[in-house]
């Protein structure tokens, strides 16, 4: 039984990852070290986003952190109008975050009780699949979050018109994260 879990877990997981490291990690390892030349606190404040903000969101001047306010901001304005659908998609992003670590933690707990250790791998794979296949199936929905954003991005008018197109090319980026 846990090999069958192993064998229908990895297609969903081996292309979320690849689209996110081909699609995703490069983009924002080339263009989201680009200095900006604003804080994120100052950014938000030109987008007329209200929301907390980490500290490493308030400092950091780069593309890749501008490109994740730019998204939140997107995410917050669209709350009002979209609520149900966001919300989901917000509910998704936190567990991609949660179930990779869980997972490992939860399997090796099984493992270390006595489990059968393909059992205990394949369902923390299986449980990663269902994350991607929701990941992929609200992607829609992060999209239509991202045009928003390169909109919010283009009426705030950052320091230099030149940066623009890296911290559009983030922010189209982190749909695949």
């Amino acid at each position: 039984m846990g090999k069958l879990f192993i064998l229908i877990s990895i297609l969903p997981i081996v292309v979320y990852w690849l689209s996110r490291t081909l699609l995703g990690d490069r983009v924002l390892a080339k263009s989201g070290i680009i200095d900006c030349r604003i804080t994120g606190a100052d950014y938000a404040k030109k987008l007329r986003y209200e929301g907390k903000l980490s500290r490493r969101l308030r400092e950091g001047r780069t593309a890749d952190v501008l490109a994740e306010i730019s998204l939140m901001a997107s995410y917050d304005k669209l709350l009002q109008e979209q609520g149900e659908l966001v919300k989901w998609r917000i509910k998704v992003d936190l567990w991609g975050r949660l179930v990779v670590p869980l997972g490992i933690m939860v399997a090796s707990f099984g493992i270390l009780a006595g489990r059968p250790a393909s059992l205990c791998i394949g369902m923390a794979l299986l449980v990663n699949a269902v994350v991607a296949i929701l990941k992929w199936t609200t992607r829609d929905v992060a999209q239509f979050a991202v045009e928003k954003a390169v909109v919010l991005m283009k009426k705030s008018h950052i320091p230099r018109q030149e940066d623009e197109a890296e911290l559009e090319s983030c922010i189209r980026a982190r749909i695949w994260r």
